[in-house]
């Protein structure tokens, strides 16, 4: 019954374990800076201090992350060491 007990248990972690952490990367987009998180469903965007997490979205070429932050639309896309991000259709510099 123990054994029983231990495997669900485990199992029970391993489902809220959350989405795997694939990488992360700290930017500068001219003036502003960012943090971006890179998960198996996402990215999570911090510029300012607030984070937005950002869903993938189809992209012909490179990667492409689309969510809200404080009620403004914003773009995340990387192709190789380049990424661009767009706040509310304006793009910031290109990040480095």
């Amino acid at each position: 019954m123990k054994k029983i007990y231990a495997i669900a248990a485990t199992a029970l972690v391993a489902g809220c374990a959350g989405p795997k952490l694939i990488s992360e990367s700290d930017m500068k987009c001219g003036k502003q800076a960012a943090h971006a998180a890179f998960y198996e469903d996402g990215v999570k965007l911090t510029l300012d201090g607030k984070t937005a997490k950002l869903k993938n979205a189809v992209s012909a070429d490179g990667a492409k992350y689309e969510g809200t932050l404080d009620e403004k639309n914003v773009v995340l896309w990387n192709k190789g060491k380049k990424s661009t991000i767009w706040v509310n259709d304006k793009q910031l510099p290109e990040c480095k």
